[in-house]
Parts: C-alpha cells; structure tokens; sequence
C-alpha cells in the first residue's frame, strides 16, 4: 500500500504561507503604532516582529542547507543588503546604553527581520511556484492593511481635518507591485483601485506623488519590455495620463485639503517643515567627534537629539546618523547594486523589470521624503524585491536552459 508523503519543499512552501499570514499581522497592528495622529498603538507590533523573525530562523536553515550552498548564484545586493543590516545590530547593540537584555533583544529582532524575509522570499520565488496560495495571503496582508487603514481613517477624522494626512496611507503601495504579479485582471484591478483610494483620500502628497510616479514607471518599463508595436505603446500611455490628468482634475475641485494646492506650496511649506528637519539633522552630524560620524550612535539615535524630536525624513541623513559613514557607505553599495540590477532586468527586457522598476520608483521617493530603512514597511519592501528577484532569476535559467 503507497502512502502519501510530502515532501520537504511542499512543506517549506506552506511554511513560508504562513509566515505571511504572520507578517500581515505584524504590519496591522505596526499600522497603528506607526501612526502619530490616532495614538491608539499597543505595541504588539514589536512582540510579532519578534515572533516574525523567530519563526524565519527554521526556514533559513533549510534554505541555507538545501538551496544556498547548492550551486546557485544569487545577485550581491542580496548579500550587500545582508551586510548592511548586521552593521545597524551590531552598530546598535554596541552603543545602546537606555535598553536592558530584552529590550536589545527586540531592538534586533526589529532588524533582522528585513534580511530575513529578503532571502526566504528570494529562495521561495526562486525555487517554487507563486501558486493561488501564495496570492491568498497576499490578498490577505493588502486587506489587513486596508480595514486597519480604514479604522484609524475613521479615528482621524474624529479629531480633526488636519489629521487625515496619516502616513500609515503608504502601506498598501508597498504591496501592490506582488499583487501585479497575479495573471488575474480582477486581482490587478482591484488593488491598484484600493491603494490609490487608500493614498488619495489620506492627502499626503508624497505619497500620491509616489503612487502616481510609481505607476507611470510601471505602465512604461511594460510597454517597453512587451515589445508591442509604437503605437500601441503611445494609445496606452495617453489613456494612462489621461486617467491621471482626470484624477488630478478632480482633485483640484475639493474645497477642504485641496492636495493639488499642497502639492504646488511645497517650496512656500518646505515639504511641510522637512527642510528644517534635514538641517536641523545635518548639524547634529557635524556637531560630533570623528568616531561617531563614522560608527553612527544606533538605532533611531537621530531621533532623540532632534530638537523636534523626530526623525531625519530622510534615509541619507538618518544613516548617517545612526550608523554613520561606514553605514551609509554600506546602504549606498546594496541601494545602488540593487537599482543596476533592475536596469539589466529592463536591458534583458525581463517581464519582471516593471515590477521592480516600481518598487525602485517608490523606493527612492520615500527614502528622499520620509524614511524607509527603519519603519515597518521596509518588511514589505524586502519581500517585494525579494519576490520579484527571485522570480527575474528563475526566468534567465528557464531561458539557457
């Protein structure tokens, strides 16, 4: 009599499905401690980071045992963006006074849980099929996002008008470019409609500029790397722009928030004060002995010295204050090894250059308004990108073979 067995990577497979489920968790309830207008976080966000990054560790083991040291070659921004965030632990760890054992213990957890979910996706996209399972827990993660969204929309709004521009908008975007990945019209469609509702109706400019950026890289790194015909590629691109010149338009109607106007007042604002925030960062990084501005004081350090008490917005200042010059240095080497791999995606007109050329888009606008590197939705990011490389790379080996 046969018996049915399955086999170590089905099992792995469905692993990694649930430690999606887990991430969509995480990034619900980091939704609402992230958020600095409603304050109804509880901090659970940081006991499921833990838990996230724990329930990796069996899988990098398997992968590292069964795939990693096979003959397989992984593009080096994988290990570059490896390198980078062992430097913040350590960086972090070394010269963090305030936390006891525990607290350094989350303080890395929050860390390693990037590297992590950039090679368990690469490996799973590399290695596996992206089947209707992975798409379920997909959807699942842009749903979370989107009824948590909605409740702290709903609490926003409660306390003022001012307060709807909630960053926390930016989430479901980070999402979008896997959920493109899906051969269904309907999947597409549909979260693509979810998001921009999500990011417009939040009337934050950076992130309506990101979207409608990102998207318009999208639909031309497509039209490029499918090899339609001229003509084709201009009627689809003037529909596109005419969809965003309609929503603009629209846009410029509303009475209250007019973001079109927010838009335009971005030099008379400073970016809604960041100009001060990046000098205000930038002394403090001169105003230091040697040793820090190369070695950095960690995690969130700028932070604290901030005479506004918030962060640099900006990825560049940030580093260079937590981690110093050697980290900057580092995240530069993965940040820009990271955008030459997604030109040779578009060089060998891969089907997978859009999808990473968006991510990039979104990517570099965030790092230059707002910050990435450090918040919850840089776990997106890495499972995005490794998502997305992964599949690049088995199609080059489908196409030698």
């Amino acid at each position: 009599m046969n018996s049915f067995k399955i086999s170590k990577y089905t099992i792995s497979d469905w692993y990694f499905i649930g430690v999606l489920f887990v991430l969509a968790i995480c990034m619900y309830y980091g939704m609402a401690d992230l958020d600095n207008m409603t304050e109804v976080g509880t901090g659970k966000s940081y006991l499921l980071t833990i838990f996230l990054t724990v329930i990796q560790i069996p899988l990098l083991i398997y992968l590292i045992r069964e795939r990693i040291n096979s003959s397989d070659n992984y593009p080096p921004f994988i290990r570059y963006y490896i390198i980078y965030f062992f430097w913040m632990t350590a960086i972090t760890l070394l010269t963090d006074e305030t936390h006891n054992i525990i607290g350094l213990t989350v303080l890395s957890m929050s860390i390693l849980v990037f590297p992590l979910l950039l090679v368990t996706s690469y490996f799973r996209a590399r290695h596996s099929e992206i089947d209707k399972w992975f798409f379920v827990a997909i959807i699942f993660i842009m749903l979370c996002l989107a009824l948590q969204y909605k409740n702290l929309y709903s609490i926003a709004n409660q306390v003022g008008t001012e307060n709807k521009h909630i960053a926390v908008s930016y989430f479901p975007l980070f999402v979008l470019p896997i959920l493109f990945l899906s051969h269904s019209k309907i999947v597409r469609y549909a979260s693509a409609i979810v998001t921009s509702v999500i990011i417009i109706s939040s009337i934050k400019r950076g992130g309506i500029i990101a979207l409608g950026s990102s998207l318009f890289v999208y639909v031309i790194v497509k039209q490029y790397v499918s090899g339609r015909s001229k003509i084709k590629q201009l009627l689809i691109l003037s529909f596109f722009t005419l969809i965003i010149g309609g929503v603009v338009y629209h846009l410029s109607q509303a009475e209250e928030n007019n973001v079109v106007e927010r838009i335009m007042n971005i030099q008379d604002d400073g970016g809604s004060g960041r100009d001060v925030i990046w000098e205000d960062t930038y002394n403090n990084i001169q105003n230091r002995d040697l040793v820090s501005r190369l070695v950095g004081d960690g995690y969130r350090s700028a932070q604290t010295v901030s005479k506004y008490h918030l962060p640099a917005h900006n990825d560049g200042l940030e580093i260079w204050y937590d981690f110093g010059g050697i980290g900057l240095v580092l995240y530069c080497i993965a940040f820009l090894s990271l955008i030459a791999y997604a030109f040779r995606l578009m060089k060998r007109k891969s089907q997978y250059a859009p999808h990473l050329c968006m991510i990039m888009s979104y990517y570099f606008i965030f790092s230059m308004t707002s910050i990435v590197v450090l918040y919850p939705w840089l776990a997106l990011v890495m499972l995005s990108v490794g998502i997305v490389v992964g599949l690049a790379e088995r199609e080059l080996e489908e196409s030698k073979a």
